[in-house]
């Protein structure tokens, strides 16, 4: 069968009620220490008008978090430039990984220490930031998690997303779909529950054979539920590659090497409570090592296209894409600004090299770039919710004639 590609980005979630952009930065610029809570066991999130349970401990923390957003809104930001968590993510994780500081944050680091009665040294210093990040991250993610439950979506389908399912349902029909999400969130796995997809799809990570658990607290009981765990597999139907990592991945330490796995939003799972399964001497045991608290997903402008080479995940799943829109001839774009230059990159060199092959860009309004201006190159206007599925289908259609003349329009 034909491959047909997708690439997908913020502007796909916004209609499902994911926050834009533009409301993230609004939430994340200016955090009061009292609107969040730093557990004991490293775990932070936004309050949002509940009680804080640990509000005796982490408050150096927590005042950490709403004096740096402070100093970095006054201190460092221009007089005209606005804030952007992706640019501030950038300018903190520099200094964290570098431990290079420019006057103005040594100044400021230093005087909150002395603020707080506490000896500093630079290692200390860096502690602040490593710690911030552990609770910026978490809070960022916390906004790119919209609870939804777990229930098989039916024909008709809902307005957000009607259009777009019926149009990976014509195109199933002769094609393998694959997803490629520059998305953090799960909007796309919830949506695999639904008449089209059949839950039929691969996102390289496996349940069989896996040896990694996380501990469960029921009221009366304690279980171990298996963990998914990243194998590169690829064999669905439907495939799903997070170019951009996801708010359920967790990396693992155990004293055989590291795990990447996914670890469920639902019904309280906790990152420092994942085991590992050892036969030991013909008796099963479970192992409980460090885990990161952070959910592994790329941020910041600068930072993030430099991790695609990095690592045992990020560089398998940036050659999956390279190598699908070398093989596909259709690439669907939804809700991308064309903003990342090493994506850009990548459509580019592996697809539009090629004249036979078309791409669409599916948004609300027309994104000024260049490429538009190709022959190959079709805009699609209304965005995932609203878009026209009949001039998609018809121009897939006739570039490579073997789709079902089934088509139809879905507003």
């Amino acid at each position: 069968m034909v491959k047909v590609s997708f690439l997908i980005g913020s502007g796909f979630s916004v209609p499902a009620g994911y926050p834009t952009t533009k409301n993230i930065n609004k939430k994340l610029q200016r955090i009061n220490a009292s609107e969040i809570c730093v557990s004991s066991n490293r775990q932070a999130w936004f309050l949002n008008d509940q009680p804080d349970p640990n509000s005796w401990i982490n408050a150096e923390q927590r005042q950490f978090v709403q004096e740096f957003l402070e100093f970095y809104d006054t201190q460092v930001l221009k007089q005209g430039e606005s804030f952007h968590y992706e640019t501030f993510y950038d300018y903190y994780i520099s200094a964290y990984k570098t431990g290079s500081h420019s006057e103005a944050l040594h100044n400021f680091l230093k005087s909150f220490k002395n603020k707080y009665n506490k000896n500093f040294d630079n290692l200390d210093l860096q502690n602040l930031l490593g710690t911030f990040h552990d609770i910026f991250s978490q809070l960022l993610a916390g906004q790119l998690n919209k609870p939804l439950r777990r229930v098989h979506r039916c024909e008709p389908y809902g307005s957000e997303c009607n259009a777009f399912l019926v149009l990976v349902g014509k195109l199933a029909q002769s094609s393998n779909v694959h997803f490629h999400s520059l998305n953090h969130d799960l909007y796309l796995e919830n949506l695999a529950l639904s008449d089209t997809m059949q839950g039929d799809l691969d996102d390289g990570f496996e349940e069989l054979g896996s040896q990694l658990y996380v501990k469960k607290y029921d009221e009366y009981a304690t279980y171990m539920i298996r963990l998914r765990r990243f194998t590169n597999k690829y064999e669905s139907r439907f495939c799903l590659y997070k170019l951009h990592g996801s708010i359920d991945h967790y990396w693992c330490n155990f004293e055989d090497g590291f795990d990447l796995v996914k670890l469920p939003w639902t019904s309280g799972f906790l990152a420092h409570e994942i085991y590992k399964e050892f036969n030991r001497n013909g008796k099963y045991a479970y192992d409980n090592r460090s885990t990161d608290v952070v959910p592994d997903f790329l941020s910041g402008t600068t930072h993030k296209p430099n991790q695609y080479d990095r690592g045992p995940y990020y560089p398998l799943v940036h050659e999956h894409f390279k190598k699908n829109l070398t093989e596909s001839k259709s690439l669907i774009v939804i809700g991308y600004g064309f903003g990342d230059l090493r994506i850009n990159n990548y459509i580019e060199e592996n697809f539009l090299t090629d004249s036979d092959k078309v791409m669409f860009v599916v948004d609300i309004e027309r994104p000024e770039n260049a490429y538009l201006d190709r022959p190959n190159v079709h805009f699609i206007e209304g965005g995932v919710s609203g878009m026209n599925t009949k001039t998609i289908l018809e121009r897939i259609s006739s570039n490579i004639g073997n789709l079902k003349d089934s088509c139809g329009t879905v507003k």
